[in-house]
Parts: C-alpha cells; sequence; structure tokens
C-alpha cells in the first residue's frame, strides 16, 4: 500500500514488499480535533480578557453604592440633628438632648466626610479600592459630573422638577454631580458646627441638605451607579457577541467536516468493508485443515525420494 504521506516506509524482510503509511485518515480526524483546541483556547482567552475588564468598574460600582448611602445617611443625620430635643425625635441611645445633638454632630461629620473621600477616589482613583477614576475609565461620565444638567429623576414618584434659575439652589444643583457633592460636603460640615439656638427645619443649611440631598444628590449618584452598571456589564456583552460568533463558526466547521471528509470516508470505508467481505464469501465455508497438512507433507515426501533416485541415477 502506497500513498504519498512522506511516512517510514516499513520492509518486510522475507517478502521484501514495503508499506508507506499514508496517514490520511489520521489527518482527517486529527486536524478538526486540533482547530477545535484552537479555537476553544482563542474563545477562554478573549472571555478571560473580557471578565478581566470588569474588575475596576466592579470595585467602582460598590464604592459608587456606598457614596450613594453615605450620602442619604448624612441626610438623615441632618434631619435628626435639627429634630433632637423635639417630639418628633426619638434618641439613638439612653442619652440626654445635649448628648444626643453632640452624638450627631460627630455622625454628621464622620459620615459627610467618610463620602467626600470615597467619592474622590471614585473621581480621581487610586484611595484603598486602587480605583480607576471616573475621568480616566468612561467618558460617559464627565457630562453628569461637569455639565450643566438637570440631575433629579423626574420619573420617579413625587419628584419635583428641576428649580429654575433665580432658586438660592439653582447654581449649587444645576452644574453637575461633582459641584453639587462638594457643596453639599460643606453644608453638612458646617452644620455639625451650627449652635444649638441655629438648629430648627427654618436653617438654610438643613433645607439646602433635604431638599437637594432628596431629589437632586440622590438622583445624580443613581444615574452615576447605572453608568458604573452599565460600565460592569459591557464586557460581558463584548464576549456574548464574541461567544456567538465562536458558535457560528464551529457550526460551520461542523457542517464542512460532516459533508466533506467524514462522509466521504464512510462510504468509502463502508465500499472497501463491502469488497472485503464480497473476497471472503468466496472461500470455502469450511476447510479441512488436517487433509491440507497432510497433503502438504506428503507432497514434501515425494520431492524428497524424487531428490534420492535422480542423485543415485
Amino acid at each position: 500500500v502506497t500513498c504519498g504521506g512522506g511516512g517510514a516506509s516499513i520492509k518486510f524482510a522475507k517478502t521484501g514488499r514495503t508499506i508507506d503509511p499514508e496517514g490520511s485518515t489520521l489527518n482527517f480526524f486529527l486536524y478538526p480535533m486540533l482547530a477545535w483546541g484552537v479555537i476553544t483556547i482563542a474563545s477562554f482567552t478573549l472571555s478571560f480578557v473580557q471578565f478581566e475588564q470588569t474588575d475596576s468598574p466592579m470595585r467602582s460600582l460598590g464604592v459608587a453604592a456606598t457614596v450613594e448611602l453615605l450620602a442619604t445617611t448624612a441626610r438623615f443625620y441632618a434631619n435628626d440633628l435639627v429634630m433632637a430635643g423635639t417630639a418628633h425625635h426619638i434618641p439613638l441611645g439612653n442619652r440626654s438632648d445635649a448628648e444626643e445633638r453632640l452624638y450627631l454632630r460627630a455622625r454628621l461629620h464622620n459620615t459627610t466626610e467618610e463620602m467626600f473621600a470615597l467619592y474622590e477616589s471614585l473621581l480621581l482613583g487610586g484611595g484603598p479600592f486602587h480605583l480607576t477614576g471616573s475621568l480616566y475609565h468612561s467618558p460617559a461620565h464627565e457630562p453628569l459630573l461637569f455639565d450643566h444638567t438637570c440631575l433629579r429623576l423626574v420619573s420617579v414618584h413625587h419628584t419635583p422638577p428641576c428649580v429654575d434659575f433665580g432658586h438660592s439652589h439653582y447654581y449649587r444643583t444645576m452644574f453637575g454631580l461633582d459641584n453639587l457633592i462638594k457643596h453639599y460636603r460643606e453644608e453638612c460640615v458646617l452644620m455639625a458646627l451650627e449652635p444649638d439656638s441655629a438648629l430648627g427645619t427654618n436653617n438654610t443649611r438643613y433645607q439646602f441638605i433635604w431638599d437637594a440631598g432628596k431629589y437632586d444628590l440622590r438622583g445624580g449618584l443613581q444615574t452615576n451607579t447605572r453608568i458604573y452598571l452599565e460600565d460592569v456589564q459591557a464586557p460581558p456583552a463584548r464576549d456574548q457577541v464574541i461567544q456567538i460568533c465562536v458558535l457560528v463558526l464551529v457550526l460551520v466547521a461542523m457542517v464542512y467536516f460532516v459533508r466533506n471528509i467524514f462522509l466521504p470516508w464512510f462510504q468509502a470505508t463502508n465500499t472497501e468493508v463491502h469488497r472485503i467481505a464480497e473476497l471472503l464469501a468466496q472461500l470455502p465455508a469450511e476447510i479441512d485443515m488436517h487433509a491440507v497438512i497432510s497433503e502438504h507433507l506428503l507432497m514434501g515426501q515425494e520431492d524428497e525420494l524424487q531428490g534420492v533416485v535422480d542423485h543415485e541415477d
């Protein structure tokens, strides 16, 4: 059997015949498996790269949600500080009104500073969570942070429209989230230092903290968190497209393999099996091996006797 496969030939000493293994059948099934392995490794590598890109946005998403939570917490501490000593306030512990106000002042100040420290890490990067920074991560954050825009989510139930020009909160709430959160931090810190006599629902700092914090700041921070969520979802979405393309490629390759490689090989093998079966069918049903060997031995003995007679002659 000789089919140019380039394989090492095997020579039989008795017959002198050589067999050159072609290896084509092996190639038919080996190459598709190798291609499948290459496609699988490439697919997993691309998926790994895409999911690696979610690490920084995932950490930023957690910090953004924490900033949103701390801003709301500071607003409620400010509200409790104003209501302390009145029938509308329930003390958080067994403390006098003066001790309660002192406690709430410290909590308001610390919560506000913690919120702003995390926001700066979120904005500029670094910090304890080693963030990338909004300004360097995605251009979608910049309009929310610095542009003249309404931060309120008017679709939320009972949310009034943004304040008009001339309102006392206009310049602090309509020029980006960065401007608003810095004013919010300033008002919270200063309110924590207000004397007891200045605390009340008519306090301008309290009114800004409550109104702007409830509608503008909450809306801006929720939008900011949503943008980070979209940043987290973007790499898996790209990976989904890659996986769909790989699936289509594999299906096309499978159809090509079955139609152009496997079926022709199967038909040729089936034809060869039938040919061999037909050859075997031409043999006798039973072979008397004893008779065949005896006849062979007798023929050998007759040849030896004939050789002796010829020698004597």
